[in-house]
């Protein structure tokens, strides 16, 4: 199906549509990011997006994730998986936008963690590794 889930209690599992905060939602594939294109957030739950620029490096829209948000506290880990099509996400302390430290450009093994506010409707950054 293309995700995995993985709950940090027991391990992966193949429950589906997780509504526990312990619980990820892995998708197994890389997506491809277009210059000013949006992300897909899975139907449910924290998650674990990896992404691609689309033939070179981008940077993604000024709304990331597209104008329809998931839950309030869903945390998101979105990880670059090449050096060479990188994927930028800016700051945008706007509607749906990212309220993070400065540009992130993410390259192979490139996480950033976000987690969405619903009261702020920005997704907020919590950290990065890079």
């Amino acid at each position: 199906m293309g995700k995995r889930v993985l709950d940090f209690a027991d391990g992966f599992s193949s429950a589906s549509a997780p509504s526990t905060l312990g619980v990820v939602t892995v998708n197994n594939s890389i997506e491809s990011i277009s210059a000013s294109g949006t992300i897909t957030l899975l139907s449910a739950g924290n998650q674990m997006l990896r992404v691609v620029g689309d033939g070179g490096a981008v940077t993604a829209s000024s709304t990331p994730f597209g104008t329809t948000p998931p839950s309030d506290g869903t945390i998101i880990y979105l990880m670059g998986t090449s050096d060479t099509n990188t994927v930028t996400v800016s700051f945008n302390d706007a509607a749906d936008g990212l309220y993070i430290n400065g540009d992130a450009v993410l390259g192979k093994y490139h996480v950033l963690t976000l987690i969405y506010e619903e009261n702020a409707d920005r997704y907020i950054e919590i950290s990065r590794n890079f």
